[in-house]
């Protein structure tokens, strides 16, 4: 393995390492005050029970994504930016992972730490109560996790075939 190659290896995992603490905030812990989690965490968060978070959850493939797309949502600007969030904040991570660390370079290896880590954010939200599991978020950040390692793929094959 050449030196060069190496380089890549290492700034790719810098990349996914800053990458997951950014979308950890994105998904999780969304608001920007600490003194927020520190309140719930010390008193709303021993009120919280998993039984609640599973009667708020959506279950029901493509029913936020139907509901956004036939327009029942009143802000469609918060529509767009859910759904293409949903999908486009995983790209990255289905190119960065592979790029970083070869062992999940094979499509089996890369859809089950896709699926870890996508059913990983939804149950957490579903645990701690920061959020609501939804079966559409799962299904898009699947989606563009996938989109990404597909680029990386096609990427790697154009690299190997023509350089």
């Amino acid at each position: 393995m050449s030196k060069s190659f190496r380089l890549i290896q290492w700034i790719a995992a810098l990349v996914l390492l800053l990458y997951l603490v950014v979308l950890t905030k994105n998904i999780v812990f969304k608001k920007d005050s600490v003194r927020y989690y520190k309140q719930y965490f010390a008193r709303d968060y021993k009120r919280y029970s998993v039984s609640k978070g599973w009667r708020k959850a959506n279950t029901i493939p493509f029913r936020t994504i139907n509901l956004y797309y036939r327009g029942y949502q009143h802000n469609n600007s918060n529509a767009t930016y859910n759904l293409l969030g949903n999908l486009l904040g995983f790209i990255p991570f289905g190119i960065l992972l592979p790029l970083a660390i070869s062992w999940f370079r094979p499509a089996i290896r890369m859809f089950v730490a896709i699926i870890v880590l996508c059913l990983g954010f939804e149950m957490l939200q579903l645990y701690t109560g920061l959020g609501i599991f939804d079966v559409d978020d799962l299904i898009l950040n699947t989606v563009g996790a996938v989109i990404g390692y597909l680029c990386f793929f096609l990427f790697n094959w154009l690299q190997r075939r023509f350089f």
